[in-house]
């Protein structure tokens, strides 16, 4: 973990406000609370809101996940010679945390690195020495990581002498030697070649792949919603 990085409580308490909100607002203002249909759909809909609440807890790094699901990799991706893998990960659910994670050639997960971005643009770069380095645009810093994620080092680069346009996407390496970042072109997952072989990244940790989903709290509260509708209008028509 990256000792530099503090947790962003406003997007942390703000899902717990929303979950706490919707369910006294739920139950407070229903004009149907005897209505069984009803109370299960609000109970539906809190769920989703308490799913995504828990699922950011894991992303703001408050509950620990080993891996990330490989999903949203966006503006790096950088492969060594060494045959490791490195992806930028946004988290799929909110959009706001970011995660650096290592695959090898076999797109085994291996490691994981926090950066310190404040917010802003980071960009990635793989050193000679088998060290990961993290440049921070609105910190001004650059994080010194170990292969296994262990946090080296900081130190601080006047904005002048950043190596990297931030404002343009990449630069990306997604291939080096016999090992190669892609799009499997019958799965659509994201994957690593080597040589004729072409395996899918591991999965992230199973409660984020299965459970704290987006398909799976957006059709929780989607269920939640639609329940809640359609009691309401068998009230209504009763009520004509």
């Amino acid at each position: 973990m990256n000792p530099h990085v503090s947790v962003h409580w406003l997007e942390v308490v703000f899902p717990l406000l929303i979950t706490i909100g919707a369910t006294i607002g739920l139950w407070r203002n229903s004009p149907a609370r005897a209505n069984r249909m009803y109370l299960f759909g609000s109970f539906m809909l809190t769920l989703a809101f308490a799913g995504t609440m828990v699922a950011n807890l894991f992303y703001q790094n408050l509950l620990l996940a080993r891996a990330w699901p490989p999903i949203r990799i966006h503006d790096q991706v950088v492969v060594t010679e060494s045959g490791d893998v490195f992806v930028k990960i946004k988290d799929p659910i909110i959009g706001r945390a970011d995660r650096v994670q290592l695959y090898d050639c076999n797109g085994k997960f291996k490691a994981a690195f926090q950066p310190d971005s404040a917010g802003g643009v980071f960009k990635i770069a793989a050193s000679p020495d088998q060290s990961l380095e993290i440049y921070s645009v609105r910190t001004n810093t650059v994080d010194t990581f170990a292969l296994d994620g262990t946090f080296l080092r900081r130190r601080s680069v006047d904005d002048r002498d950043m190596p990297f346009d931030f404002l343009k996407s990449g630069p990306s390496v997604k291939k080096a030697g016999l090992c190669e970042f892609e799009i499997d072109p019958i799965s659509s997952q994201f994957s690593v070649r080597k040589g004729t072989s072409i395996k899918p990244l591991e999965p992230g940790d199973w409660i984020l792949e299965n459970l704290l989903n987006y398909w799976g709290i957006g059709g929780t509260g989607a269920l939640g919603i639609g329940l809640m509708l359609v009691s309401t209008l068998r009230r209504d028509k009763l009520q004509t």
